[in-house]
């Protein structure tokens, strides 16, 4: 009968060991998902930091450029679309991800001044950006003034 009472005490124990160990799991799981909640809310605000520099500014085409071939790096959080709108091509061209359900990157490639897609690396251009419903930019348009 010793022996049961024995058994019985460490299956109890055990259980109740494992029992602690899931508590513990279920908090140090709580914790790490509280910390990249805050790491990811940290990154979105950085990148609209570094977005707010095209909102309403004028910016010469060189930055206009810069901003095509450095739009990977400009947000993290979602993919990037540029739409740079010249004297000649009112309507705009697009690049760098131009669709979100693709990961092809666009990027400009124009170096004939004749061509209505160039972009005067001299030229001003007004920058503004596009969010989406989550106030997450989206789009940066450059107008040629």
């Amino acid at each position: 009968m010793g022996g049961r009472i024995q058994t019985i005490a460490k299956v109890i124990f055990a259980l109740a060991f494992v029992a602690i160990l899931a508590l513990m799991n279920s908090g140090i799981l709580n914790l790490g998902s509280n910390s990249n909640k805050k790491l990811n809310n940290t990154l979105s605000m950085t990148d609209s930091y570094e977005l707010s520099t095209f909102e309403n500014t004028v910016v010469t085409g060189d930055s206009v450029i810069s901003a095509i071939r450095n739009c990977k790096n400009l947000s993290s959080s979602t993919k990037l679309k540029v739409t740079v709108k010249t004297n000649s091509n009112t309507t705009g061209a697009a690049y760098g991800y131009t669709s979100t359900s693709s990961d092809t990157f666009n990027d400009y490639t124009e170096t004939d001044p004749r061509d209505n897609d160039f972009i005067n690396p001299t030229a001003e251009f007004d920058a503004t950006l596009d969010t989406n419903s989550n106030d997450i930019v989206t789009e940066i348009v450059f107008d040629q003034k």
